[in-house]
């Protein structure tokens, strides 16, 4: 999604957007397509037939391209059908130097999307939209001595709902009276389940709650059969986009993923659970400095420190000063930032 919320602000610039994936099931392709964007399927090898190289440099989430990085790099640089590039985007956990150094003949500039921190690259750009202590040094000795960082929540790519809609936001304060909750479109956990089973213990039935949770999720049966005996409490499945949710909300119940700064742009508080190991260390930072309440991980958390968490927070008014400092941090701007980054890059190649 944020490939796509990129991909979309340059091609109003004029620029032509082409996507490259790996036909996993479950992928986008269709989506991209239906954006508007050509997009190149990579056949899927089944671990029989993809031999990996094995090499002690590799990432760890190597595995993950459903290729060795070696056949993947060959089959990337087949789809571009000997165009040469002005950019390539990368935005893969098991993608690093190797790849990048063997495609950079094939494409002027590369920009890098990455949050781990854990591998090196060899890019132009690395964008790393995500706040977590020590952002500023964590890639040190990961990039090269050129490579412009794009480091911070400022450069978080967002649909451009969110900027549409932050000026109608508002500062939230006093009593919870709307919540919503959503953790992701799989919510392998039911976490969400948990939340609800949590907040309907309170017995509060004047707060309004939107529960979002994809159709294809293996708890949505589960959940819509937990909520429908309560009229304030309303099941979305498959929605375009959580912005209009989000701002009619005043508390956020989920994850510390890419909601995070879809939040913070529109100024809603939130409870967060996290849901993966990556999740932590943004959550940590988020907690410290009071622009989220991290309650727990998935795997630990129980119904019982749910409800009392829940209760600590819906049971008192909201601190405005909360929602103010949430709004501060993100303002939607991020994907024209990037685009200017890379075109100004450009200029200093041409």
């Amino acid at each position: 999604m944020r490939c796509l919320t990129l991909a979309n602000t340059l091609a109003k610039e004029g620029a032509e957007c082409r996507f490259v994936c790996r036909q996993y099931p479950g992928n986008m392709i269709e989506e991209i397509n239906r954006r508007g964007f050509n997009t190149v399927g990579l056949p899927l090898n089944d671990s029989s037939q993809a031999k990996f190289i094995q090499e002690s440099d590799i990432p760890t989430h190597s595995l993950w391209l459903g290729a060795n990085w070696h056949m993947d790099a060959l089959q990337t640089i087949e789809s571009f059908k000997g165009k040469k590039l002005d950019w390539l985007v990368v935005d893969h956990y098991g993608i690093n130097y190797l790849w990048e150094d063997v495609l950079s003949t094939h494409s002027k500039n590369i920009l890098v999307i990455d949050d781990l921190a854990d591998r090196k690259h060899r890019c132009d750009i690395l964008l790393d939209q995500n706040l977590i202590a020590e952002k500023e040094t964590r890639y040190d000795f990961l990039l090269p001595n050129k490579c412009k960082k794009l480091l911070g929540p400022e450069y978080a790519l967002l649909q451009p709902a969110y900027s549409e809609l932050r000026n109608k936001a508002k500062a939230r304060h006093g009593p919870v009276r709307r919540i919503l909750i959503y953790f992701g479109g799989a919510d392998q956990h039911n976490i969400t389940g948990l939340a609800l089973e949590g907040f309907l213990a309170l017995g509060n039935h004047e707060i309004t709650v939107d529960v979002v949770m994809n159709y294809a999720s293996p708890h949505y049966q589960t959940v819509q059969n937990l909520v429908r005996n309560y009229p304030n409490i309303i099941l979305h499945g498959n929605i375009p986009s959580l912005a209009p949710l989000m701002l009619e909300g005043d508390l956020f119940i989920g994850a510390s993923g890419a909601t995070t700064w879809e939040r913070c742009c529109l100024g809603l508080p939130a409870v967060v659970v996290t849901l993966a190991e990556n999740q932590k260390p943004i959550a940590k930072e988020l907690d410290r400095r009071g622009l989220i309440y991290w309650i727990g991980d998935a795997e630990t958390i129980s119904l019982i420190e749910m409800k009392r968490q829940l209760e600590k927070t819906i049971n008192k008014d909201l601190d405005i000063a909360w929602s103010k400092s949430c709004m501060k941090l993100v303002d939607g701007s991020g994907a024209n930032k990037v685009k200017n980054e890379m075109k100004a890059k450009f200029q200093q190649c041409a």
